[in-house]
């Protein structure tokens, strides 16, 4: 896995699935039965941190500080979504979605219509192989 996994706050701290609760609750229920639960771990994070630490001099680089960005910065839900695919639909409307987002930019909009006919392209290439080989599609 990737370290950066590492410096998320453990979504277990909740003892149930974020994904799972966010299909039926609000994400603020969710923030209710979690925040308090990540501070207490937190805090008990950094004060062994500071035993271990106290003549290494590492406060900038502490798992605990890198776990709280994690949360704050939201890259908590872009990693969750990305470990557990199943809930990436859900993890997205309720903690990643920002309102505007629904709007693309005219230089995104332009580039995704060149993705899509190039797709478009490539699958009507394919059915022409299928088609001269024989081959039966599905679909």
């Amino acid at each position: 896995m990737p370290t950066q996994f590492a410096y998320d706050p453990p979504w277990w701290l909740a003892m149930v699935s974020p994904g799972l609760m966010l299909e039926k609750f609000a994400m603020e229920d969710f923030e209710d039965l979690y925040v308090p639960r990540l501070e207490q771990f937190l805090r008990a994070m950094a004060k062994a941190e500071a035993k271990k630490n106290v003549s290494h001099g590492r406060e900038a680089f502490s798992l605990t500080s890198r776990m709280r960005d994690s949360w704050t910065s939201k890259r908590f839900w872009f990693n969750y979504g990305i470990r557990k695919g199943w809930s990436v639909d859900v993890i997205y409307w309720s903690a990643l979605h920002e309102a505007g987002d629904e709007e693309l930019s005219g230089d995104l909009e332009k580039e995704m219509s060149l993705i899509a006919e190039k797709k478009i392209a490539q699958l009507a290439a394919y059915e022409a192989e299928c088609d001269a080989r024989g081959i039966a599609q599905s679909g």
